[in-house]
């Protein structure tokens, strides 16, 4: 039996939602929809609506954040972190332009601007997740050559003494010097080229491919005046000429010295701000991973995961390579087994209930075997690993077989309270054999040389790191990849790139600012064109008026274009026609030419 497609739109824009589902049902008169609509909830509902979302598992979700948006943008955070659901198109809907880059980061997959346009709102998301049902209008296409840039919106984790840490979803390599806008303050930094000083696909914060540090450059490089030195060997008199030799010599060491001394000073106060602001945000050291495939312990959790002093991530599953682990490196790695499928309806006795259950949690050793196999492959790494729904071995009895000590289990479901009391526990043994080591250290300098080292302390030892919000302003940077426009139209956009990108939301500066979500083109992510990769993207984020200033623009580029084609048409027609003409004539004279010589004969 076909499935039927649900849609559900999160809000309390009843008209806007009536207008959206009429949308679906004309434009897929053949299709079977469901429809349902949540009111926005507050902060306490997100966990409980997350594990409904899950078992509704809609086919579209819109989200209303026009009203309140911060619980919203928790909400969509799950949604695209776990992998059952991250493959339902995500929709945010706001009157407010300044609510899009903030929703796109959250990991929205298009935001619209609310209005009489809805066109996009249902066609995108609907060709994101069905491209091959995907009802297209065929708007006019502006076809014209032109280079344009793209720009991706990077995050910002935190500002170390002479660097700074991102994530982002490009390939770069250590050495690469990159053009990089952030919003750092100008006394502490006046260059925005960056150097690649590390590059890494580990211990990843945000749902990114890549984390970076980045060296900061402070200032640009010294530029000397263009020709003055040419300019003063083509003087006549020996004396002058030396003279203004000597001269330019003194400006130019005179420039150096005062650039050194500008450059040190930038260093020092991007330092000090780096120092002065490290503990206005206090780093979440322990990280957990819980996994359970319907993470029914949520449903009872009122509290928010962000709210306790761990990083706390829930998913679904792990995929065949367990790279969850690898991206997040949690320091605790709950587990729950899944239940045994006991059919209530035959009566067991106790015995052969456990037997089912026995069986179900013997089936799992391959799973665990590979489990503990990631882990061991990671160097430097050990995580606590806790299991869930474990009735039949004991936590020895697994540390025994897999020969890893720090496995736990427990009989029962899934106890957040157990998880957090065993991250402190986790969190108190590395802060006191971290301390460890560096008092012991301090101890050897301090016998090495007293005098030297006599003063050393804790803090010497530990980095300053100035660590940002994902809400404040500096947490984001921007990168821009030169692109070649090559065809346009009202809703979706075409681009040459030298260089692969992955399928996200970027900003598109030509013809006026807009944001495009590229898609695959069949099964592929873009089409290769001899030295060119050929990209699709989805135009979205702009309000009416842009969106008529779109069709105007396309249409004078389409119409110049059929203008060009039908000229060239008709040029050729003509000069097809001329060469008949001639042909003919030349035929006719090449005839009676023919004839004069016959009766000449």
């Amino acid at each position: 039996m076909k499935k039927n497609k649900r849609v559900l739109y999160i809000g309390d824009d009843r008209g806007y939602w009536q207008a959206l589902e009429n949308r679906f049902r004309t434009t897929y008169e053949h299709v079977e929809f469901e429809f349902d609509n949540y009111p926005i909830f507050s902060f306490d509902l997100v966990n409980t609506k997350l594990v409904e979302l899950m078992e509704l598992r809609p086919s579209f979700i819109y989200i209303d954040l026009s009203k309140e948006n911060k619980q919203m943008f928790q909400l969509s955070l799950y949604l695209k972190r776990i992998k059952s659901l991250k493959e339902i198109p995500l929709i945010g809907l706001t009157d407010n332009p300044n609510h899009i880059e903030e929703a796109l980061l959250q990991g929205f997959d298009f935001v619209f601007l609310k209005g009489a346009e809805m066109h996009d709102v249902v066609y995108h998301p609907y060709m994101l997740r069905y491209p091959k049902e995907a009802s297209k209008k065929h708007f006019a296409l502006a076809k014209a050559s032109s280079e344009s840039t793209l720009k991706e919106v990077m995050r910002i984790g935190y500002f170390g003494e002479d660097y700074l840490h991102v994530e982002c979803d490009s390939r770069f390599n250590v050495g690469d010097v990159l053009k990089i806008d952030t919003v750092i303050p100008s006394e502490y930094n006046k260059c925005n080229l960056f150097t690649v000083k590390n590059r890494s696909v580990k211990d990843l914060y945000y749902n990114y491919k890549y984390s970076y540090d980045l060296t900061v450059n402070f200032l640009d490089d010294l530029s000397e005046p263009e020709f003055e030195m040419d300019d003063a060997m083509t003087i006549e008199d020996k004396d002058e000429r030396e003279k203004e030799i000597s001269r330019i010599k003194q400006n130019q060491e005179q420039r150096i010295s005062d650039h050194e001394i500008q450059l040190r000073n930038i260093k020092k106060k991007y330092k000090e701000w780096v120092v002065y602001n490290k503990d206005s945000k206090v780093a979440k050291v322990t990280k957990i991973l819980i996994v359970d495939e319907f993470l029914d312990f949520l449903a009872t959790e009122e509290r928010k995961l962000d709210s306790f002093p761990y990083t706390v991530r829930v998913q679904t599953g792990f995929d065949d390579q367990f790279e969850q682990i690898s991206r997040y490196l949690p320091n605790l790695i709950v587990y729950q087994i899944p239940f045994a499928d006991i059919d209530e309806d035959i009566e067991l006795t106790e015995e052969e209930k456990n037997e089912i259950i026995s069986k179900n949690e013997n089936g799992m050793t391959d799973f665990f075997s590979k489990l503990i196999s990631k882990v061991n492959k990671i160097e430097d790494y050990s995580p606590f690993v806790i299991i869930f729904n474990c009735n039949t071995f004991s936590s020895k009895a697994f540390q025994d077989t897999f020969r890893y000590e720090l496995i736990l289990t427990n009989s029962g479901p899934i106890n957040f309270d157990i998880i957090l009391q065993m991250a402190k526990v986790f969190e108190k043994k590395q802060t006191e054999k971290f301390e460890g080591h560096i008092k012991n250290k301090i101890i050897e300098l301090r016998k090495e040389d007293p005098s030297k080292y006599g003063r050393l302390t804790m803090n010497d030892f530990i980095e300053s790191k100035y660590f940002i919000s994902k809400t404040n302003e500096l947490s984001r940077a921007y990168f821009e990849h030169s692109i070649e426009m090559i065809g346009i139209s009202e809703s979706e956009i075409f681009f040459n790139s030298k260089n692969e990108l992955e399928l996200g939301s970027y900003y598109v500066d030509y013809p006026f600012k807009m944001m495009i979500k590229l898609i695959p083109q069949g099964d592929e992510k873009f089409i290769v064109d001899g030295e060119n990769l050929k990209f699709k993207g989805l135009i979205h984020s702009i309000g009416e008026v842009e969106k008529k200033e779109l069709r105007r623009y396309v249409n004078e580029v389409y119409t110049e274009h059929k203008s060009k084609e039908r000229e060239e048409e008709e040029q050729n027609f003509k000069e097809l026609n001329e060469k008949v003409k001639t042909d003919l004539v030349a035929k006719e004279l090449e005839k009676k030419s023919k004839e004069l010589s016959d009766d000449a004969t």
